[in-house]
């Protein structure tokens, strides 16, 4: 209007009901649900994300929000020949931007460990490294923590 390409009061006839929706990146929890519900009507409900794929569409920020989303999902039904969406389908700038953000498996697997090995060390020492008493407070077998104390042993880790 202020530009003069679109009239005033013909504005003001459309604006009826004002909508104000936030940025999809502001609205993570609608990513999935869009997505599936974009994949349904362009692959007609044969179609599914993979967990990488879902992991790198909640952590791409979309900059074009819902309109980009859309796309990406036309783009990635139509580049699957399978029922299954991979990373591949999706543009190079969702897989890339995703790439820094997401954890990877072992990443995620070595941290797990960590907490555990630091939770199995803490009921040691609490209970001065009696393996009987330490396994009833973890809630495991003697021969489940002896067992995984050996792992950790192998693993270059000594506990003791």
């Amino acid at each position: 209007m202020k530009a003069g390409r679109f009239r005033e009061d013909l504005f003001y006839r459309l604006n009826v009901v004002e909508l104000n929706i936030r940025p999809l990146r502001e609205r993570r929890e609608d990513i999935l649900p869009l997505a599936n519900r974009f994949l349904t009507e362009f692959a007609k409900g044969r179609a599914r994300l993979a967990e990488a794929t879902a992991a790198c569409l909640e952590n791409y920020p979309w900059p074009g929000n819902v309109r980009e989303l859309r796309n990406a999902m036309e783009r990635a039904a139509l580049l699957s020949h399978s029922e299954l969406i991979l990373p591949e389908h999706l543009p190079t700038r969702v897989r890339d931007a995703s790439k820094t953000n997401v954890p990877t498996e072992a990443a995620e697997q070595e941290r797990l460990e960590q907490i555990e090995r630091q939770a199995i060390l803490a009921a040691l020492k609490q209970h001065n490294f009696n393996r009987t008493e330490t396994a009833k407070a973890l809630g495991i077998s003697r021969r489940t923590l002896i067992y995984k104390l050996q792992r950790f042993r192998q693993l270059g880790f000594i506990i003791e």
